[in-house]
């Protein structure tokens, strides 16, 4: 929704409106921890329950107020300019973008670093006992994961503005080759946290990148099903990636 309905700003959205669910991936697991802790975790899970249907939905639905003809507008005058419909002014549609080359071209660094990061986090285990890390520090470093993916969101959403996230693309993966390299060179505690703040870097810079490339590229109209598209593949090359490294691993 961001991504559709801002334009000149449209990396500044993305980047703010990602900040909410970053904020949301900090504080509630430590709420629902104090929650269980209190009362258990059938009255936590209950409660949840309560406020996602009591005060969320009612809410959304209140802040959504006039955007049916917000959509009306947008589809009566749709955009012309290149960042919003793609390169050659056109609209894609999801079977025109299977069609396109380019598109099996950019997929693989659009999903390169959340398949890496998937394989590293689920083997994070092996990870600390072959450094000889503890769990607990490794643990602790991811505060330094989650200010860093915090900061790189609301960076790249400024740079997307001035840039456009074509011309980010190519470089978003930076600190994940430097965090790689670490692992691959150093044992040092340190290396720990600085592995986990490369990471965080290169995830939010791809939370902005990504959530702005594919309306450059192919335009808005019909974004949903090309994002869906997008979204499915990472999926599913998440799952692959801790079977595809522990085997690769053992050997």
């Amino acid at each position: 929704s961001m991504v559709r309905y801002f334009d000149a700003n449209r990396g500044k959205a993305v980047s703010l409106g990602s900040v909410g669910f970053l904020a949301g991936e900090a504080v509630l697991p430590f709420v629902a921890v104090l929650g269980i802790a209190a009362v258990g975790w059938r009255p936590t899970y209950a409660a949840a329950g309560v406020v996602l249907l009591v005060v969320v939905v009612p809410v959304a639905l209140w802040l959504l107020k006039g955007h049916g003809e917000r959509h009306r507008r947008l589809l009566e005058d749709p955009p012309a300019e290149p960042a919003r419909s793609g390169p050659s002014g056109r609209q894609y549609t999801r079977r025109q973008v299977l069609r396109d080359p380019r598109f099996y071209l950019i997929l693989p660094a659009t999903l390169a670093h959340l398949v890496i990061l998937s394989g590293l986090f689920f083997h994070q285990v092996h990870l600390a006992d072959t450094k000889g890390w503890s769990l607990t520090w490794l643990a602790s470093c991811f505060v330094g994961y989650a200010v860093a993916k915090v900061a790189a969101t609301l960076v790249s959403g400024q740079l997307v503005d001035r840039l456009g996230a074509q011309r980010l693309l190519p470089y978003y993966m930076a600190p994940t080759g430097m965090a790689l390299l670490a692992l691959a060179l150093f044992d040092h505690p340190a290396t720990a946290l600085f592995y986990m703040m490369a990471m965080g870097a290169s995830t939010g810079a791809w939370i902005t990148i990504s959530g702005a490339l594919w309306a450059e590229i192919y335009g808005i109209a019909h974004l949903g099903a090309v994002r869906a598209l997008v979204q499915a593949l990472l999926l599913f090359s998440e799952a692959l990636a801790p079977p595809a490294m522990g085997w690769l691993i053992d050997r």
